[in-house]
Formats: structure tokens, sequence, C-alpha cells
């Protein structure tokens, strides 16, 4: 029988605080995780712009260079409008997920035409995603927001069962 240890307490404590901040604020915890993508893409930036400096000769390379200059226009971009960035993705996938719908629905068309019987539930379904595409598209901060909800759940009950499993490990000894 395996042993729960404090790794694993401590594992569940942090899993259902993070689902509780996740549940509670979703927008917030969003613009923070773009805020950390753009540090981490500013300091490696100028890790990068400054070792083409330090480095002579043949082992400058700019195109080395040229994408340490982007991570660091990347970095500030992040750290300047993240809601923007947010933005961005979800608009991003919204239209991945309508245009999936739409060649979704024209495969379903054309199995409706040569037959095949469950035809009406692949049409709805794909309808269904695009109804979804157009609804992230026209506002990407509710889909994000509801998306972090979701995941704040699970990770919530998550770290609840594995409290409940360490209490019963304990309770056991």
């Amino acid at each position: 029988m395996r042993r729960f240890n404090f790794k694993a307490v401590l594992g569940s404590l942090l899993m259902l605080v993070g689902g509780i901040f996740l549940l509670v604020k979703p927008g917030e915890t969003l613009e923070m995780i773009v805020k950390i993508v753009g540090v981490v893409l500013l300091i490696v930036g100028a890790i990068g712009v400054l070792q083409y400096f330090i480095k002579k000769g043949r082992d400058r390379s700019l195109p080395r260079l040229l994408i340490s200059a982007v991570e660091l226009i990347g970095g500030f971009v992040c750290l300047a409008n993240p809601g923007y960035i947010v933005s961005v993705y979800y608009i991003a996938a919204g239209l991945i997920i309508l245009l999936n719908g739409v060649n979704n629905l024209t495969l379903a068309l054309d199995l409706k035409a040569l037959g095949f019987r469950q035809s009406t539930l692949v049409m709805i379904l794909a309808i269904l995603a695009m109804i979804a595409g157009v609804v992230i598209i026209l506002n990407p901060f509710a889909a994000a927001a509801t998306m972090l909800r979701v995941i704040g759940v699970l990770l919530a009950y998550d770290g609840i069962v594995g409290l409940m499993l360490a209490g019963a490990f304990i309770a056991l000894k």
C-alpha cells in the first residue's frame, strides 16, 4: 500500500488554492501568466542580445540576434498590454474552431448525401462548434474566464480528493 507523504499533502493544498484562485479571479490569472511570459521573454531576449555583442567573429549569429530582438519586443508587448495578448490568442482559437466547424459541416453534408445515418448528429456537432467559435471570437475574455473557471473547479476538486486521501492514510496509521 502506498503511503502519503508531506509532498503529496503540499501538492494537494497547492492544487486546491490554485483552483480557488482560478475560479475566483480568472482574468487576473490570465494577465499574470502573460506578464510572467513577458518577463521570461525579456530575460531570454536580453541574454541573446548581450551574447551577440560579447561574442567575437564567427561565433556571432545575426539570425540569433534577430530572434533575440523579437523576444525582447514580445516581452515588452506582453508586459505593456497583457489583455491584448490574451484576446489575440482566444480570437485565433475561436477562428480555428469556427473554420473546423465549417469543414466538419461540409463533411457531414457529404456523408448525408452518401446515406450515412448519423450525419444529423455530426451536423449538429459541427454547428455547435461553429457557434462556439463565433462566441469566442466575439467575446474572448468571457471564453477565457469560463475556461479558467472550469480548470479552477477541476484543480480544486483534485486538491480536495488528494487531501481526503491523505487524511484517510493518516487515520489508518
